[in-house]
């Protein structure tokens, strides 16, 4: 069968961290029980949910675009929010202060004041930040918050230091509240009356742990996770299948299957550039609407024959090994509730018909089956075998269909709002890493079976190698230096012919920052952690 390799822009930076016939095995767990999905709550129950964090004085350090909205939803709930940050006159900092929040410098924390304090920097920029404000809190006072259990979880292993180690082994009450999308969905939903699908725990040593928990749930349901679908789990649940659905479907697969569907179709097809791009993402945004909205059987119930049979052929090449669909789990469909209507005001299925009608460009060449085809296959295959290794794992049925869904459904309003670069730009650091090097792995290692793939990937994810590799490559490595390959990767890419795309070619998916178009938009680093959008002139229109 013929070796599938994909011209990227990230050709050449990228290095290789699993080398291409790596295998490792997975730590496989006794199966996690049954849990509870959260949702469609009375008003009744919406109100006793969100009372324990009712009374807390909530500190979030940092202002980003994960904590500027878990701030504002949690002020509409009448939560008393203040901002903590390094320093008043940052410019993340004055726009909380424009915002109407207080804001405190970390010399001016009172210990006393802090009920709950949460952590909405990004992972690269936790470890210091943990460590130099849990030496300033009272454990018998405090609980500790955290939006993806990175940090905790492997720097309780050592992972990322003896200082972190020691400073989280305190006997901390902690919590993990995780919505299932990037920050700025989650005030939007919580405006529009829905909410975004989360995911909620407390760690299993907090010494008060029911209330903590009751806590976790609290701040979940403030910031909109019960009007959408909440589902408990634990930070090493939480943080191994996020790693894992970020670099199996969300980023990994689909950065080089999107690039390998472009190439293809200008190579063999007669495309231009700018057809092809603009149809693969279409079909994108069509099979994720699907998947997302009744799994696999649902998409390839209302997928013609051709189209069905030539999914089973691209998705054979593209792993390197024939592929059967009857075998697809059948536990992977919906998980009781219509996803859609989690994110109504980003990709409502009548608006997909207006944005991807293809007036703008020249009539469709012919063997459409081929690609429409092309993409199912991929993304089927792909949710499955993550889904099932991840069960293997010990993972829940409910968190492994929360996970891959939910991917899914990032991927769609992502590409339906921009496209692969919008996605680039939205995900966190840790999603880029994961994409560039293990999706790599997952497509062009074909000397082995793409089962082994998926199991090396999650396999590294629990062992600690990804951890390890991650604080070299976001901790220890200084942002935008000459050794920070990811800033070179993800400049290759917004510089790259494919992103310079003309306007006409999808006019109604370009999102806009402050009325500047996504063409014009450069990443700048500032400082050593954070980013700024500039335009080519070099104002500044978005932090």
């Amino acid at each position: 069968m013929e070796k599938l390799r994909t011209k990227t822009p990230v050709d050449g930076i990228i290095p290789t961290y699993i080398t291409p016939n790596a295998k490792i095995g997975i730590q496989k767990g006794e199966l996690a029980k049954p849990r509870t999905v959260y949702t469609n709550p009375t008003p009744t129950l919406l109100a006793k949910a969100v009372e324990p964090i009712k009374n807390k004085t909530v500190y979030l350090y940092g202002f980003g675009a994960q904590s500027s909205n878990h701030a504002r939803c949690l002020r509409s709930e009448g939560v008393h929010v203040k901002i903590l940050g390094r320093n008043k006159g940052s410019s993340s900092m004055k726009a909380a202060i424009v915002d109407g929040f207080e804001v405190v410098e970390l010399n001016e924390l009172d210990p006393d004041d802090v009920d709950l304090m949460c952590f909405g920097l990004p992972d690269d920029q936790q470890v210091v930040a943990v460590q130099q404000v849990v030496n300033l809190l009272d454990p018998r006072k405090t609980t500790l918050g955290f939006f993806h259990g990175m940090t905790v979880h492997y720097g309780l292993q050592g992972f990322y230091g003896d200082d972190l180690k020691n400073a989280l082994d305190w006997g901390w009450n902690m919590i993990i509240v995780a919505p299932k999308g990037p920050g700025n969905t989650v005030w939007e939903n919580k405006q529009a009356g829905g909410g975004i699908a989360c995911l909620f725990g407390a760690h299993e040593d907090s010494p008060d742990y029911e209330k903590t928990r009751l806590l976790a749930m609290a701040y979940a349901t403030a910031i909109g996770g019960y009007n959408g679908a909440m589902l408990e789990t634990t930070f090493k649940e939480e943080t191994e299948t996020d790693h894992y659905g970020e670099q199996g479907v969300l980023c990994g697969v689909m950065f080089y299957a999107t690039y390998f569907m472009i190439n293809i179709l200008q190579r063999d097809f007669g495309y231009s550039l700018e057809e092809a791009q603009a149809k693969v993402e279409e079909e994108v945004i069509k099979v994720g609407h699907n998947l997302r909205r009744g799994g696999s059987d649902y998409l390839l119930k209302n997928a013609s024959e051709k189209v069905k049979q030539n999914a089973k052929k691209w998705a054979s090449l593209f792993y390197g090994q024939e592929v059967d669909f009857s075998d697809m789990s059948s536990e992977l469909e919906t998980i009781g509730f219509d996803l859609r209507r989690l994110q109504p005001h980003l990709s409502p299925v009548d608006m997909v018909g207006q944005v991807i009608s293809g007036d703008e460009l020249s009539p469709p060449k012919p063997l459409v089956e081929e690609w429409e085809g092309g993409i199912m296959g991929i993304l089927i295959i792909a949710s499955d075998m993550q889904y099932q290794i991840g069960r293997e794992a010990g993972y829940s049925a409910e968190g492994m269909q929360f996970e891959v869904q939910q991917e899914i459904a990032l991927i769609t309003d992502c590409y339906l709002k921009g496209g692969l670069s919008y996605m680039i730009m939205r995900i966190s650091t840790t999603a880029k890493h994961g994409m560039y090097v293990s999706g790599k792995y997952l497509f062009e290692s074909q000397e082995i079976s793409i089962r082994e793939r998926f199991e090396t990937v999650l396999g590294a994810i629990q062992n600690g190698t990804y951890a390890k590799q991650t604080k070299k490559d976001l901790v220890d490595i200084p942002r935008g230096s000459e050794e920070d390959w990811l800033w070179k990767a993800t400049m290759a890419v917004f510089e790259s012919p494919e992103e310079q795309l003309s306007k006409a070619a999808r006019p109604a998916t370009r999102p806009n920052f402050q009325g500047e178009d996504i063409q014009t938009v450069f990443l700048t680093p500032v400082g050593t952690w954070s980013y700024e959008f500039h335009n080519r002139e070099g104002k500044i229109i978005a932090a």
